[in-house]
């Protein structure tokens, strides 16, 4: 099989019919995925600040995603696919021989959407001939890393073939081109940054000069136009762990700052900052407003911003639990006592957790057929980022009036009073503010509904 015929083998998947779904589109810029297989959608996304968005698509269920930057969209399963997104995309989501696709009447957002997944099937094909059946050749030797950076320079060429023809056949958009070439590349050294502070560098079993090119690697980073690839925002990162292995903590900002230039230096800074929040609140205080004046990224600071309201809500007070999406903290009491003589069901989420998000239809639903009965539906998040909490509030269009957050998580006195070391999580508590039950069925077992129904 050559890399013609299985960059050809996706020509069947653009010619479905789109239907958009009647649901209401938010309406920014939004990439509208429907979900037309008999199979759930597991999959997960990095943002532009790199932290993991995990998305799930219901059967026959549409999801929304607004971003800034071009998206790769990974398979949260055993197909190890992934996929490429661009904003205003319109795409349906479809399955055939174990892995999901897209089709779109747009047959260049198609045909963009499951490129990844046609490189990715010849790559296998190829290496395959001679390594055996493989689906993930990057951890391959990782003990030795020159001999594990010839196979990944061997698959990057293979890669950059089948782009070609692929494209080519396609006639892809030039900055879909320059876009994929920079995940490719960027994919390489990315994978090569793993070797930094590994074992085999810290103990110096590996040659001088192939030390010196993995401290090299930092001369890579001068891309602003890369910065969307995620590759790239990781190399980044795997060299910001570096910097801070080898450089005093008060000489880090001043080393970025004169090392690093334009999107990178201030994406360099921002997750500096921004890692030091929680662990080094001292470092992340005394540096702030030397952030402010370095970063002109405003997204970078509006979402430190968030940091900072989570320290200055007095979270860590003794009777201040939980706080709402305008901030205002205060105890879970508080919540049980204004809703006395209702009925609360009360929903332990997290945006990370897929098992979560299967709940909510359901929980909207329920929501809806007891909109008017003494009964309130509550939704507190374990995220320990609030950015990711208030992303995925308005992803999932969760009731925001009736949304709250515990930013310590797990380690909570909420979480330890309810024994919660799980989630989803339901608790179900009574018109006279007492327990009913702590573990409560969920949204999607029908005999949730009876026992609602017997209490009202």
């Amino acid at each position: 099989m050559n890399a013609l015929f299985i960059v050809s083998l996706l020509l069947t998947f653009l010619t479905s019919p789109l239907q958009v779904s009647s649901a209401t589109i938010p309406s920014e810029k939004t990439i509208t995925i429907k979900n037309t297989s008999d199979k759930v959608g597991y999959f997960y996304y990095f943002d532009k600040f790199n932290d993991l968005v995990s998305l799930t698509i219901p059967v026959r269920g549409t999801q929304w995603i607004t971003s800034e930057i071009p998206l790769i969209l990974y398979a949260a399963n055993q197909e190890k696919t992934s996929y490429i997104l661009y904003d205003e995309d319109v795409l349906e989501l479809a399955y055939d021989n174990g892995r999901h696709y897209f089709n779109s009447n747009n047959k260049q957002s198609a045909a963009t959407a499951n490129l990844l997944m046609a490189l990715d099937r010849n790559l296998i094909e190829v290496l395959g001939k001679r390594l055996g059946p493989v689906t993930r050749i990057y951890d391959h030797m990782l003990s030795v890393p020159p001999a594990r950076d010839s196979l990944l320079t061997e698959a990057y060429e293979i890669d950059r073939k089948c782009l070609e023809a692929y494209s080519s056949q396609r006639k892809l958009d030039p900055d879909v081109i320059a876009f994929v070439y920079h995940h490719l590349k960027y994919n390489l050294l990315m994978e090569r940054a793993k070797h930094l502070l590994g074992k085999a560098f810290v103990n110096n079993q590996i040659s001088s000069d192939y030390k010196l090119s993995l401290i090299k690697l930092n001369e890579a980073l001068t891309s602003d136009a890369a910065l969307d690839s995620y590759p790239y925002r990781r190399l980044a990162s795997y060299y910001l762990d570096y910097i801070t292995s080898i450089v005093p903590l008060d000489s880090q900002i001043t080393y970025i700052n004169s090392a690093f230039t334009g999107k990178t230096k201030n994406f360099m800074l921002f997750r500096l900052l921004s890692n030091n929040a929680s662990s080094n609140p001292k470092f992340f205080k005394a540096n702030i407003n030397i952030f402010y004046d370095l970063v002109k990224d405003e997204a970078y600071k509006k979402y430190v911003s968030n940091l900072i309201k989570d320290d200055e809500s007095g979270l860590l007070a003794k009777d201040l639990e939980i706080y709402n999406l305008n901030g205002e903290a205060f105890s879970f009491a508080d919540l049980i006592r204004n809703n006395t003589g209702k009925l609360i069901y009360i929903d332990f989420w997290a945006s990370w957790c897929s098992p979560c998000i299967d709940e909510f239809p359901s929980s909207t639903s329920l929501a809806k057929k007891y909109a008017t009965k003494d009964i309130v539906f509550i939704y507190i998040s374990l995220d320990k980022n609030r950015n990711l909490w208030e992303s995925a509030l308005k992803r999932l269009s969760i009731n925001q009036d009736q949304s709250y957050l515990v930013p310590t998580a797990f380690s909570s006195k909420l979480a330890s009073r309810f024994k919660i070391s799980s989630i989803p999580r339901y608790i179900l508590i009574g018109k006279d503010g007492k327990v009913i039950h702590s573990d409560e069925l969920r949204p999607s077992d029908p005999k949730l509904l009876k026992k609602l129904d017997q209490l009202l």
